[in-house]
């Protein structure tokens, strides 16, 4: 069960460009570094997991100077910093969860929680696991998206149509 990776990019993409004013740069990606950032958020609902951002502290710094409308040229201090990061974590897992699990799904989030250094490789080879690398202008990007509960069969008499959605959308399909 997993998301399409081209759904995922979408909606980071966006993200990106409308909060941080980023957009991709078709490039190679570099790979995980030392300096990477982290920020994850989980959800809770339909399904479960969470939506992990990876970047490297010289990115960060112009996001979050983007999403402040710095021009100055100083980049905003360390904890606005890595405030922007979780705040484009949390928007992106909020579009996420409303692309698999429709619009009536219901589902809490948690706050953010930033973590130092790349992601753990581990989580690669869960069949749950979609993850897009982004290159931008600046350095790269990575959005990962975990399921980690399967998603109830819905029943025909307590369960909506919709109650699918996170199951339908993760597989490749749409919503019914």
């Amino acid at each position: 069960m997993r998301l399409p990776e081209a759904k995922l990019a979408a909606v980071a993409k966006n993200v990106l460009e409308m909060m941080a004013f980023t957009f991709e740069k078709p490039g190679d990606y570099p790979g995980p570094c030392a300096d990477a950032v982290r920020a994850r958020v989980g959800f809770r609902g339909p399904c479960e997991g969470w939506v992990e951002v990876t970047t490297s502290r010289a990115v960060i710094g112009g996001l979050a100077a983007n999403m402040l409308g710095q021009d100055d040229g100083e980049p905003p201090g360390e904890q606005q910093q890595l405030d922007a990061l979780g705040e484009l974590a949390n928007i992106i897992c909020g579009n996420l969860v409303q692309e698999f699990g429709g619009p009536a799904a219901v589902f809490n989030l948690t706050a953010p929680q930033m973590q130092a250094g790349p992601p753990p490789s581990v989580e690669a080879a869960l069949e749950t696991v979609t993850r897009v690398k982004i290159p931008l202008e600046e350095g790269w990007l990575e959005a990962t998206l975990v399921v980690t509960t399967p998603v109830p069969a819905p029943s025909a008499a307590s369960a909506p149509d919709d109650a699918c959605a996170c199951a339908a959308a993760a597989a490749g399909g749409s919503q019914p």
